[in-house]
């Protein structure tokens, strides 16, 4: 039975689903891993500057997810651009639930109503897989450059000035 162009687009967006659901997903988890900032903390020395950065950190945190308001220590460029943050965690986190259903779907579309068995849906997470690995060296090799990608992705997603 040959490929309709229906089952070449299901494959195309489920290859391409891995490598965002992986990406933002791991994302996502690091940006809430009070862990990793405690860590931070503690090498950057921030515990002697600021006494109180884990119960602000866990309001920073809070206000990201949408659960309270912004702490009063921010002046009003550093609010705007946090709510900035919070709008564009809501994006991502959005893509990321709708991207798992779709994957869910997908890979069930896939494997009932084609020609495609396990195996095959197998080979295609592992081309989402290899696709992600190929993104993640990417991001590792401009790491060496992350000032400019860091300003660049600023100039894209945040107003002026914030």
């Amino acid at each position: 039975m040959k490929t309709s162009p229906f089952q070449i687009v299901l494959i195309a967006c489920l290859i391409l689903l891995i490598p965002y659901i992986l990406i933002v997903g791991n994302a996502y988890l690091k940006i809430f891993d009070t862990s990793f900032y405690q860590k931070e903390f503690t090498k950057n020395k921030v515990y002697e500057k600021v006494p109180d950065a884990d119960p602000l950190l866990m309001q920073v945190l809070s206000f990201l997810k949408g659960k309270q308001p912004l702490p009063d220590v921010f002046n009003e460029r550093e609010n705007q651009h946090m709510e900035d943050v919070r709008k564009l965690m809501k994006i991502f986190s959005t893509g990321l639930f709708l991207s798992i259903i779709f994957l869910v779907v997908i890979t069930y579309v896939l494997m009932n109503n084609s020609k495609f068995s396990l195996k095959g849906v197998v080979i295609f997470f592992g081309i989402g897989s290899l696709l992600t690995m190929a993104i993640a060296l990417l991001l590792y090799y401009f790491s060496d450059h992350f000032l400019v990608f860091f300003e660049r992705f600023h100039t894209l997603f945040f107003k002026e000035g914030t």
